[in-house]
């Protein structure tokens, strides 16, 4: 396990923001999918749509801090 985080603190800034995002990623499709077993494919409810919102707007801020610090590219 250390020699895993000593390995992930060596990476890039960008990977550890890719990472950290499709962590998030998979955390919505967990959830998202609790729900629908739990209700049998019943409609997201309100509060899963707000969190599913909240992730969109730290991506588009990680996009966004990604490409100001990499001079746009």
């Amino acid at each position: 396990m250390k020699e895993a985080l000593l390995s992930f603190h060596d990476e890039s800034k960008e990977f550890q923001d890719d990472f950290r995002l499709e962590c998030k990623e998979i955390e919505i499709l967990v959830k998202v999918n609790h729900v629908c077993s739990e209700d049998h494919l019943s409609p997201l409810s309100e509060e899963m749509i707000q969190t599913i919102g909240e992730i969109d707007e730290i991506a588009d801020n990680l996009s966004v801090l990604r490409n100001s610090s990499c001079g746009g590219t």
